[in-house]
């Protein structure tokens, strides 16, 4: 049993010298980190094999690895040797003795680690008393005196001396041997209160370092963030800078058209005093023309009227697209605006973060640098210090960018309104162009009316004078009649004998006819007069004047024959019709009323000198002379009316012409629309160009960004390998 113990012992100590050579220290942190309570649960072989290891381990800290396998050997020596005793004393024994092991309690294990013995070790007590080992001596002794009496003696004497002089022996190196436990007890613990320190050491460089990971995982990720903000802000830029090289692309553009709209204007005041002596020209040489031709321009000036709808409903809803557009215009450049300043804001601030971090960090480093070489220490500051000047530059030309991005933001923001300002002009104008547009429909429509009564007016004309000739033909057709019957009636005359009256009656009848023709055309102009006079009060005396005409013709019809009565009746329907269909005409029958009764008592003046000579033909001829001459007169009238309405189609043609110039200032004003509104395109493409600027220019602050991370990452590059290097000198040392 202790011989396997011995083996067991000796096979350890070998395996500690191999483990001190390659440099294992983790069995020190194993065999330390078990508690006591755990200790005395094992078994004493592993207790013993334990506690060997830790006084290797502590011999191997202090130095003195040799000296302690040299002392090691000999307390293995001493407890072999007093092993081997025991077991030849057990040998010599006849009788079996019983062993039972009696365990210690804690404080006499700790008590005997200092020892070296080791802490399971069973104290054995015998079941037989020292007498009894006396009394077997003695036996011995009796038995061997009397064989040889005289060798027992001596020998007897001899094992006591010398196992005195072993008694003296142990007691002399276990004294040493307690000596040397307590020395190496008071080292083991101040090895391991070093211990517990370099562990607690370890345990804040491991919270550090972690720490510093997460810092670096901090700053890695803002620096991202500000990758991404710097690509906003260089795209940003890319688009301001298209933008503005759109700008001055558009005042070019701009200063072109200004010019070509004056060489327009220019152009088209010409045209127009050529249309103004055009339109004097035909107003010249316009004469009559057919209706055909008002109803043609009537329907032109339809199909111009609806293009001016249409036309004003477009610039209407351009107006409002314009106006929509301009808003959201604004809108965007204010919230672009409030972007730019709030990253702007933010980028300083995440700037002095950086910058406050950095020296932190360069403190850090300033400390760890401390403990490393001064070669590198001056490398890093040198790299910090050009990165520190690199990042300076950096910075001042991205102020100068954004002080130039401001100028021409403040530039574009003028033009912008300048353009509005043209805007708002041409909607003014395009406003009062529609009140004119308005106005001129009005007087259209005015002159439609007009138009409309006037053909009213010459459809009812053209009837009557249809109807006059009518009538005309059928006294003409009549008068013809009566003459031929007058022809018979004289030549039977002349037959019966009545020649030389004839003769004599034929001068005063001549003459009596051209005083009546004379007197009639006296009796029209009187008439004429009077009509003219009446004509403002003809509701008031139409009923008179229907009565007196119609019993005139009641007087007449009674002298007349009946051809004459037949015609009297239809020409006093036709003037009942006419009354009925239009106002304008009652006149005319007052006329040729009034003109009837004239005639009337001056026929029934002479009544009885010519009807005895001649008859009732002479009346007759009379009254279709006084018909003719009042037809004549009617005629003239409707040629005056024709006129005044021919009068009124040229100034209705005149406004025609009007309408039409106004019309092309309509168009004119819807190509100055398209103008404005390809104006407004192009502003768009420059503020999509300024869009791409700003792109630029986020693209240009990431890359600062990026820039920053590097460094950041360099920094940390190297403070991890000075923590390295610190680490690697520590366990050196």
């Amino acid at each position: 049993m202790w011989s396997d113990l011995l083996k067991k012992a000796i096979n350890n100590v070998e395996q500690f010298k191999y483990d001190t050579k390659v440099g294992l220290s983790n069995s020190l942190s194993t065999t330390l980190e078990k508690s006591p309570a755990k200790i005395y649960q094992q078994s004493p072989r592993k207790i013993m094999q334990e506690r060997i290891s830790e006084i290797v381990t502590n011999v191997q800290n202090s130095g003195r690895f040799l000296e302690g396998q040299s002392l090691i050997q000999e307390k293995l020596d001493v407890m072999s040797s007093y092993l081997h005793s025991i077991g030849l004393n057990q040998k010599k024994k006849r009788k079996r003795t019983e062993w039972y092991p009696v365990y210690e309690t804690d404080e006499i294990t700790e008590n005997r680690s200092s020892l070296v013995f080791p802490a399971s070790m069973p104290n054995t007590i015998k079941k037989e008393e020292i007498n009894d080992t006396n009394l077997q001596n003695e036996g011995k002794s009796h038995l061997n005196t009397k064989e040889s009496p005289v060798l027992s003696n001596e020998s007897v004497n001899l094992d006591i001396i010398s196992l005195k002089h072993a008694i003296d022996e142990k007691d002399r190196k276990i004294h040493i041997l307690l000596e040397e436990g307590e020395e190496l007890s008071k080292k083991e613990l101040k090895h391991l209160s070093i211990i517990r320190n370099l562990r607690s050491k370890i345990d804040k460089d491991e919270k550090d370092i972690n720490e510093m990971k997460n810092k670096t995982e901090k700053l890695q990720s803002e620096a991202t963030n500000l990758k991404k903000k710097l690509k906003d802000v260089s795209e940003n830029n890319k688009l301001l800078s298209n933008r503005l090289k759109e700008m001055s692309d558009l005042e070019k553009e701009f200063n072109l058209l200004k010019i070509e709209q004056s060489r327009f204007e220019i152009e088209k005041n010409n045209e127009l005093k050529n249309l103004e002596n055009e339109t004097m020209a035909i107003k010249e040489t316009m004469s009559l023309q057919h209706l055909e031709e008002l109803e043609i321009e009537k329907s032109k000036s339809y199909s111009l009227l609806d293009k001016l709808n249409q036309a004003n409903i477009n610039l209407s809803l351009l107006e409002e697209k314009s106006k929509s557009e301009i808003n959201s215009l604004y809108s965007l450049l204010e919230n672009e605006k409030r972007d730019f300043f709030a990253k702007e804001k933010g980028y300083i601030q995440e700037i002095s973060v950086l910058e406050k971090k950095l020296e932190t960090l360069r403190y850090e480093l300033e400390e760890v640098s401390h403990n490393a070489d001064s070669n590198f220490h001056a490398n890093l500051l040198q790299q910090n210090e050009a990165l520190q000047a690199q990042y300076s530059t950096a910075f001042q030309h991205w102020k100068e960018k954004e002080s130039d991005m401001l100028t021409k933001n403040a530039l574009l923001q003028e033009e912008n309104e300048k353009y509005l300002k043209i805007i708002n002009k041409e909607t003014l104008k395009s406003k009062n162009i529609n009140e004119k547009m308005e106005k001129l429909e009005m007087t259209l429509f005015d002159n439609e009316n007009i138009l409309k009564e006037t053909k009213l007016l010459n459809d009812s004309l053209t009837k009557k004078v249809s109807k006059l000739e009518e009538t005309i033909v059928k006294i003409n057709s009549a008068y013809k009649n009566e003459l031929k019957e007058l022809k018979s009636l004289f030549k039977t005359q002349c037959k019966l004998g009545e020649k030389p009256k004839l003769a004599d009656n034929e001068i005063p009848l001549a003459n009596n006819s051209f005083d009546l023709q004379h007197k009639d055309y006296n009796i029209l102009e009187h008439n004429e007069a009077k009509s003219s006079a009446l004509s403002d009060s003809m509701d008031d005396i139409s009923y008179q004047k229907r009565h007196s005409g119609d019993l005139f013709i009641q007087n007449i019809s009674s002298c007349l024959p009946s051809s004459s009565k037949n015609y009297i009746n239809n020409n006093r329907n036709n003037d009942i019709n006419d009354n009925s269909a239009d106002s304008c005409f009652h006149s005319e029958s007052v006329r040729s009323a009034l003109a009837l009764p004239s005639l009337h008592s001056f026929n029934f003046s002479d009544h009885d000198t010519s009807m005895s000579k001649v008859g009732p033909n002479i009346n007759i001829i009379l009254q279709l002379s006084l018909s003719i001459q009042r037809l004549k007169g009617q005629l003239s009238m409707k040629r005056d009316e024709i006129n005044q309405i021919t009068q009124q189609r040229d100034e209705a043609r005149n406004e025609c012409v009007q309408l039409m110039i106004e019309v092309e200032k309509n168009k004119e004003l819807n190509n100055k629309i398209s103008i404005l509104e390809d104006k407004l395109k192009e502003l768009n493409k420059r503020y999509e160009q300024c869009l791409e600027l700003l792109g630029e220019k986020s693209e240009k602050e990431e890359e600062l960004k990026q820039d920053i991370v590097d460094m950041k990452e360099v920094y940390t590059q190297q403070i991890q390998e000075l923590i390295a290097k610190l680490n690697h000198s520590q366990e050196l040392k």
